[in-house]
């Protein structure tokens, strides 16, 4: 399985394998995951996230699937 993942300094990491969400603290699963990915606004069509990035600088995430991407505050 290859998936997408976002790691941040607050030791916060976000997994997007499949048509799903995981945010781990730490080790810990946070409550309420794993979320469909359409719980963070992308279209009911996107089965999988491709690559996702963040960049601190703007302070903003990016997530591509297919020929699309989406941007938002961070994750």
């Amino acid at each position: 399985m290859t998936f997408s993942y976002l790691c941040y300094a607050n030791c916060v990491c976000v997994l997007l394998p499949g048509n799903e969400i995981y945010i781990y603290s730490g080790s810990t699963l946070e409550r309420g995951y794993p979320k469909s990915l359409s719980s963070i606004g992308l279209p009911s069509d996107v089965h999988k996230v491709d690559a996702a990035f963040s960049f601190s600088k703007s302070k903003k995430t990016y997530v591509f699937a297919g020929t699309r991407f989406w941007r938002y505050d961070l994750i």
